[in-house]
């Protein structure tokens, strides 16, 4: 097999291209957008902010034991709108 070194140990090249693990992390919430900075609260401000930080510690937190293990691994994340945001009309 091309792929392998003598003693049928799998080139670092192969090892790395057959890792898939893929942590996704999605965040939809209701912000303020296109307002200007006077105008926000500390509130509206850091909505996004916290929400966004600390989904991200949450998902990275979960996974790295593993992808340490492997020396590999992806966090991916998503975010859009959406009326999710506490104290928040939809």
């Amino acid at each position: 097999m091309a792929s392998q070194r003598s003693g049928g140990m799998p080139s670092p090249r192969a090892r790395a291209a057959s890792i898939s693990d893929i942590a996704l992390n999605t965040v939809g919430l209701a912000y303020v957008q296109g307002a200007p900075l006077s105008a926000l609260s500390l509130g509206d401000f850091l909505c996004p902010v916290d929400t966004y930080v600390r989904t991200n510690f949450i998902t990275g937190n979960a996974v790295a034991g593993h992808m340490v293990r492997q020396k590999a691994g992806v966090i991916l994340t998503l975010s859009t709108p959406h009326p999710a945001c506490p104290g928040r009309a939809s």
